[in-house]
């Protein structure tokens, strides 16, 4: 069992301002990192005169592996992507219309590297402002190898004769984030 470089990157504590607080307006984001599937989390609407909300749940989180980090480290500005979207409850067709609010590009060197918060704090985003947290935490692993196959997720089988039978399945992670016990 040897341990594995992993590192999770986290995106959280999300809220917008905008000028015109209309009830009938939701807004929500697409977080996109590397080739990674795109990550969609709702926004809070919150008035001037509030703080953004603190959540200990992240609105997106991307697990890098090694071979991951290896191309982070070769691109020559790496960040997080994200699109802030308005949408409105009024519907055509049964269709939602969303319109792009706007978008911004968190890098993610490090200002002090013994830090692992790397954004925090409020951006502004054409009419509007948005609140994040953008965190780089270690989540460490373990790589179970048997028969030099190493193997992330073991699954120990029964045999009786030439059937093979799983009685027994795990997968191992370190995210203490994981809403399912």
């Amino acid at each position: 069992m040897d341990p594995c470089p992993f590192v999770k990157i986290l995106v959280q504590n999300l809220a917008l301002k905008i000028p015109t607080s209309n009830r009938k307006h939701h807004c929500f984001c697409e977080i996109k990192l590397l080739k990674f599937p795109i990550q969609s989390a709702p926004i809070p609407i919150i008035s001037n005169n509030c703080h953004a909300p603190e959540s200990k749940f992240p609105a997106a989180g991307f697990s890098l592996s090694g071979e991951n980090l290896q191309i982070l480290a070769g691109k020559s500005k790496p960040g997080v992507s994200i699109k802030v979207y308005m949408t409105s409850e009024s519907r055509t067709c049964g269709m939602t219309t969303r319109r792009l609010l706007g978008k911004v590009r968190v890098g993610l060197e490090p200002t002090d590297p013994s830090q692992f918060v790397i954004r925090s704090g409020w951006i502004d985003l054409a009419s509007a402002r948005l609140h994040l947290v953008v965190r780089v935490e270690p989540d460490p692993r373990f790589v179970f190898e048997f028969g030099g196959e190493p193997e992330c997720s073991p699954v120990v089988y029964q045999i009786q004769g030439s059937r093979k039978q799983p009685v027994f399945s795990c997968k191992f992670s370190a995210d203490r984030y994981s809403r399912s016990r």
